[in-house]
């Protein structure tokens, strides 16, 4: 079963959509489902990769959020790992540095601003979907290499899930 993307305003709150989208994957009432952050380096709850689980039910859920402009995206599904990015255009190619973002085999696939902003949500889902975020550097992985895909964006915006 494919996981559960939506994109809503960057002021909704969060932690309330992951909960109503945990509740209705799971068909459990959203009051049963807790949802939290946890930093894999530091253990603090204040930041750190979200997740969800429903009280009293074993089934493994992932759940993902990215921020972006005016966008906020989330993420469930039934996969372990799971992770989503959403990017804008401008902005990647406002900083793009190929050193920093493309792996060796890479060379070449940022040919203009969109594919920049692709190549880095991408990365930046799957290294989220592993849990380890941005302390790797995105230019040692390939994302040929991962199960990720791009999914359709607001205009100027590009938008990735990475999920198994």
């Amino acid at each position: 079963m494919d996981p559960e993307v939506q994109i809503h305003p960057v002021a909704a709150d969060a932690e309330a959509i992951l909960r109503d989208q945990v509740a209705a994957l799971l068909g459990v009432g959203p009051a049963t489902v807790q949802v939290g952050r946890l930093c894999p380096r530091c253990g603090s709850s204040a930041h750190g990769r979200p997740w969800a689980r429903a009280a009293g039910r074993r089934e493994q859920v992932g759940v993902s959020i990215s921020r972006s402009g005016p966008h906020l995206v989330t993420a469930v599904g039934r996969q372990a790992h799971l992770g989503v990015d959403i990017e804008q255009i401008a902005a990647v190619a406002a900083g793009w540095d190929s050193t920093l973002v493309l792996h060796p085999s890479e060379h070449g696939q940022d040919r203009d601003p969109a594919a920049q902003a692709a190549l880095w949500c991408r990365k930046e889902a799957i290294l989220k979907a592993d849990g380890r975020g941005l302390a790797v550097p995105m230019a040692s992985l390939r994302a040929a290499d991962h199960p990720v895909r791009d999914l359709p964006a607001p205009e100027g915006y590009r938008l990735a899930l990475a999920a198994w």
